[in-house]
């Protein structure tokens, strides 16, 4: 047995006089037998899980979803409705100390235009209603 596992040169190895023990070369019929039963055991576990869920149920809920289509929502229009007065000088008044901060003005003109809008939108919030 030791005979048929002899060291021998193989000449793409890496190093010069390396050696590597040759292996066996499997016959052509073994490989095609080791794919055969690879194959059906896959198809077995393939078989075998499409049954076990069917069995449990899921063929009846996934037919029962092919044969029916669900109905469309309904179609819902809505209209806007007309913004207060309050609001619009609210989004004004914010706009305004928007553009004071970014500039960098930090005197009286930011103080006032910061408690105008915070009025502003107290109103705003008051004459809007609650869904």
């Amino acid at each position: 047995m030791a005979e048929a596992h002899e060291d021998r040169f193989m000449p793409d190895a890496g190093g010069a006089g390396e050696t590597r023990p040759a292996l066996p070369a499997v016959p052509e019929p073994a490989r095609r037998l080791g794919r055969l039963w690879t194959v059906l055991v896959l198809a077995v576990l393939l078989a075998s899980g499409i049954g076990l869920g069917r069995l449990l149920g899921g063929g009846e809920a996934a037919a029962a979803g092919a044969t029916t289509a669900p109905a469309p929502p309904p179609v819902v229009v809505t209209v806007p409705a007309a913004v207060p007065r309050s609001c619009l000088a609210a989004l004004r008044r914010g706009d305004a100390t928007v553009d004071l901060l970014v500039h960098g003005v930090r005197d009286r003109r930011l103080s006032e235009a910061l408690k105008s809008y915070v009025t502003a939108s107290r109103t705003c919030r008051k004459e809007v209603p609650e869904k």
